[in-house]
């Protein structure tokens, strides 16, 4: 089973919990005084702050991260030390950034032929033409 379809409702549950738990801090007293609600209120906002202060750094870091930047330099390795009319074996993803560079890639001549490998095999052989 894929988590994502139990996600909805694992939200909701959370959510119900999460409202009884604060229902019954509210009716929560002290020697007679009502003090539940405000310090339900207050257990919010700590554990908002708490949370709220990991998403932030959690969602810079993903916004911030160049996880593209071996792809790219890649790509720029191969325009710019490889001959386009000599054939070359590349992953797919290559494909289309390649043919957009001018490199052929419809695969009917032998000589232009583009073989879908994965990028563990493509990095061996950028490693080998680098050495």
């Amino acid at each position: 089973m894929y988590v994502i379809s139990v996600l909805p409702f694992a939200s909701l549950a959370l959510a119900g919990v999460g409202q009884w738990l604060f229902d019954r801090l509210a009716t929560f007293r002290l020697r007679g005084l009502p003090l539940g609600k405000p310090a339900a209120c207050v257990a919010a906002v700590v554990l908002l702050s708490v949370v709220g202060t990991q998403w932030v750094v959690k969602n810079s870091d993903a916004l911030t991260d160049q996880s593209n930047d071996p792809y790219y330099t890649a790509l720029q390795y191969v325009e710019q030390n490889l001959d386009p009319d000599v054939p070359i074996l590349v992953d797919d993803s290559y494909r289309n950034p390649l043919a957009d560079a001018g490199w052929n890639s419809d695969g009917s001549n032998s000589q232009d032929l583009w073989i879908g490998v994965s990028r563990g095999l493509l990095v061996t052989c950028l490693l080998i033409l680098v050495v």
